[in-house]
């Protein structure tokens, strides 16, 4: 008769047991003998969906920081961060130049899964009325200079764009017969 043994050998490291001041032993902590990664990936976009380009993202954990920029359709992916098997928690965030707003947001990643992230920056607006001979005038096309950015204007001649970029724009509004 022939018998074949297997066996496991699990290797921890831990800590020497040490005493405080009031004599309280300190518990041995057992340090992981194998690291796990994971992967996150980040969108960035502004306050109204769209996505904001070279936007410096920010990793931190409890050690370390990283910066990185997004491509120029607001994405990163942000491979080989250690995780542990009960979650290792990460902060984000996400700032660009002209924009008013940081993103912040905390996420918890798990060995060999991808997580998602979405990060909002604000940005800043403008609001007017168009008016024509001394009244407001609807339906007017209302478009920013420079930009692919339009909209119509409201029964009370107004318009309002969002999501946009510290700096100095040129609005330029056109109606039929005017």
């Amino acid at each position: 008769m022939t018998y074949s043994v297997f066996c496991l050998l699990l290797v921890a490291a831990f800590a020497p047991l040490t005493d405080d001041e009031e004599g309280r032993a300190d518990l041995p902590v057992r340090m992981a003998a194998e690291s796990f990664t994971a992967t996150i990936e980040v969108n960035v976009t502004d306050n109204v969906g769209r996505p904001v380009g070279d936007a410096l993202v920010t990793l931190e954990d409890n050690e370390t920081y990283t910066s990185v920029e997004t491509d120029e359709y607001g994405r990163l992916t942000i491979p080989g961060l250690l995780a542990d098997t009960n979650g290792t928690e990460y902060n984000l965030s996400a700032q660009c130049d002209g924009y008013l707003e940081l993103a912040k947001v905390s996420v918890t990643v798990t060995p060999f899964n991808t997580s998602w992230v979405n990060l909002t920056v604000r940005g800043g607006g403008i609001l007017g009325t168009v008016f024509a001979n001394g009244l407001p005038l609807s339906q007017a096309n209302v478009s920013i200079d420079g930009t692919d950015l339009s909209t119509s204007t409201g029964v009370d001649g107004g318009y309002t764009f969002h999501g946009l970029k510290s700096g100095t724009y040129w609005v330029t509004a056109n109606a039929t017969y005017y």
